[in-house]
């Protein structure tokens, strides 16, 4: 598979801080996706976005664990990873970081 927004650095998944995020709304659905894709999220609910602003939504599956993000003009972007959630941080590279942090925790208190 080839990874755009992720690289593998010291055996694990990050943002890779070398790809360029345009901050414009109309761009995190994007980004969302493509970042599910590449964690291999078995998307099982998506709501798209007609224009740029208007609200979306992406729920699935990742190793067991329900990941969800969605959108609104109202609270940005708001993601969880089953029962715990963040707000969208300053930078959409800040917020699909933070994303992947607490997956990982969140994978880990669940596993052992």
């Amino acid at each position: 598979m080839i990874t755009i927004i992720t690289e593998v650095w010291e055996g694990k998944k990050r943002i890779n801080p070398e790809f360029t995020f345009l901050e414009d709304c109309k761009f995190k659905f994007t980004y969302t996706k493509q970042l599910f894709r590449e964690l291999c999220v078995e998307v099982k609910y998506e709501v798209r976005p007609l224009k740029d602003e208007d609200s979306w939504y992406l729920e699935g599956t990742l190793h067991g664990l329900v990941v969800c993000v969605f959108f609104n003009t109202v609270e940005d972007m708001v993601l969880r990873v089953g029962h715990k959630k963040i707000k969208g941080k300053t930078t959409i590279k800040e917020t699909l970081d933070d994303f992947i942090n607490l997956y990982r925790s969140q994978w880990w208190i669940e596993n052992n």
